[in-house]
């Protein structure tokens, strides 16, 4: 006949750990074998009685304390209810971010959202930064804006939305035409603030001079024209201006000439341009714009950015979009074969990492 009833049990569970401890009349402490995470880690038995855990003994660590003094020749036995659990080391790169505690150092570089542009009802003077975190630029303090700012370039320097951004120790507190300011994202760590502000320096030397807050993290430029800020708008790293701004106009140099573009001075962008030329005869020429960092070298054939040719008598148009990575002082190296009759270079924005590794 079939068995009838619950399933047989294969499995033999193993049996718990008992440590036996010896009392000596005197002594309220003893070491255990284990360490145990807390007193309801173990069973504790006195003369056949279970001990209530806390009230009876509490442990830390390996240690066991009673709130009486155990006497000599009274059975006393411990059993270990969990074994210790290895946690182990979480391999390299298995850890995401949203696993992170919010005031864990967030890797070096690391920068997300703040993103900047003109204030609406004030864009002559006010950027708006939207929320946001990076690292600092030590690469050892988070960052987090929470709320969004607006902050004035004409203005001396407060903490808070709709206040002022400048230090008032660079220039005498007043803001220049024809200059860029960097934009930062600054720290006081004592009582963990975040606020914004501009600086003519590139490690926010005169905007921490002017508050308590003592770490920055660049986020951004802006140039001031003249008595307004240059208007653009932001989207990721690339920042484009709301008129493309045109930078130079006449015949081009056929040997080796650093070219300024209206880009950020004091660090390396990608500046965004339209290099355009006119040809009236008809040879084919070369231009080569690049980076000033590079060696010179003559544009040909074999090695050149754009071609212009003219096949008639009539004047050809040629024109091309580029990226050219600039030198700190806003500078892009240009050069040319043969006569151009003219050119053009017009800068519609840039791309700036922002500290990004």
């Amino acid at each position: 006949m079939a068995y009838i009833g619950p399933e047989v049990v294969t499995e033999i569970h193993g049996q718990f750990t008992k440590q036996t401890l010896t009392p000596n009349g005197a002594k309220t402490t003893f070491t255990l074998d284990n360490e145990v995470a807390s007193a309801s880690s173990i069973r504790v038995v006195y003369g056949g009685v279970p001990q209530e855990p806390g009230l009876a003994y509490t442990v830390a660590g390996n240690t066991i304390t009673f709130t009486f003094v155990p006497n000599t020749g009274i059975i006393l036995y411990v059993i270990y209810l969990n074994d210790k659990v290895p946690i182990g080391v979480p391999g390299d790169g298995t850890i995401t971010e949203a696993k992170l505690d919010t005031n864990a150092v967030l890797r070096g570089g690391y920068i997300h959202g703040l993103q900047l542009g003109n204030n609406v009802t004030n864009p002559t003077n006010d950027i708006d930064i939207g929320i946001g975190e990076c690292v600092s630029e030590d690469g050892t303090t988070n960052m987090v804006l929470s709320s969004a700012l607006i902050k004035q370039i004409n203005a001396t320097w407060l903490a808070g939305t709709n206040q002022g951004g400048f230090p008032s120790g660079l220039t005498g507190g007043l803001v220049q035409d024809d200059t860029w300011y960097h934009i930062f994202v600054i720290k006081d760590t004592n009582s963990g603030v975040v606020d914004v502000g501009f600086d003519a320096s590139l490690t926010a030397t005169n905007l921490l001079n002017t508050s308590t807050y003592d770490k920055y993290r660049r986020i951004g430029s802006v140039r001031r024209e003249t008595a307004s800020n240059n208007q653009f708008f932001q989207i990721g790293n690339r920042f484009m201006y709301d008129t493309p701004i045109s930078d130079l106009n006449g015949v081009p140099p056929t040997t080796r000439t650093l070219q300024t573009i209206s880009v950020p001075t004091g660090i390396n962008v990608e500046a965004d341009i339209t290099y355009y030329v006119r040809v009236t005869d008809n040879g084919e020429h070369y231009c080569l714009i690049y980076n000033p960092l590079l060696a010179d070298t003559p544009p040909s054939q074999s090695l050149h950015t754009m071609s212009a040719r003219d096949f008639s008598s009539i004047d050809m148009d040629h024109s091309n979009k580029l990226l050219v990575t600039t030198d700190t002082s806003s500078r892009i190296a240009e050069r040319v074969s043969g006569t151009i009759n003219n050119r053009r270079i017009i800068c519609h924005g840039y791309i700036d990492n922002r500290g990004q590794l």
